[in-house]
């Protein structure tokens, strides 16, 4: 079951909200979004993950987010929260990217960790995968950027 949800744009910002975004899936390790105005999927990840075990719907989660959108998406990451995870996950996320890819994505910009050595992670796994993403330090850079480069 999907939620459809108003999402403000931010806090300066009060009284103005974005358009409807379908939250696909929001636990304690990551939230998975689509943005239909924009076709755009929202993808962020939340903190340490142990290992494959805590997060048993993830490619289950990220298909039916996929199939909300239409060829030539655009991906918006927010990995800014994300903590090194055991390399052990790396499989993982390279299967995640290769998804993305499958999927027909146009675009993608990503903030990147705070944790140096997740930055490297992502590295590693974006040159494997071969996904081609855009970094940033700030949500908002990214999306706007991503605004910028493809219709809404």
């Amino acid at each position: 079951m999907y939620v459809l949800v108003q999402v403000p744009m931010s806090d300066t910002q009060e009284n103005i909200t974005s358009p409807a975004k379908v939250v696909v899936s929001k636990n304690d390790c990551y939230e998975l979004l689509y943005e239909a105005d924009a076709n755009r999927v929202h993808f962020t990840i939340l903190g340490f993950w142990k290992n494959e075990h805590i997060v048993p719907e993830l490619l289950n989660d990220l298909t039916d987010t996929l199939a909300l959108s239409q060829s030539g998406y655009t991906l918006l990451a927010d990995f800014s929260s994300m903590v090194t995870h055991p390399q052990q996950l790396n499989a993982l996320h390279v299967k995640l990217q290769h998804k993305f890819i499958e999927a027909n994505l146009s675009y993608g910009a990503y903030v990147e960790p705070l944790d140096k050595i997740a930055n490297f992670q992502l590295d590693q796994t974006m040159e494997e995968s071969q996904l081609k993403l855009k970094r940033f330090s700030a949500l908002e850079d990214a999306e706007a950027w991503l605004n910028s480069v493809s219709p809404a």
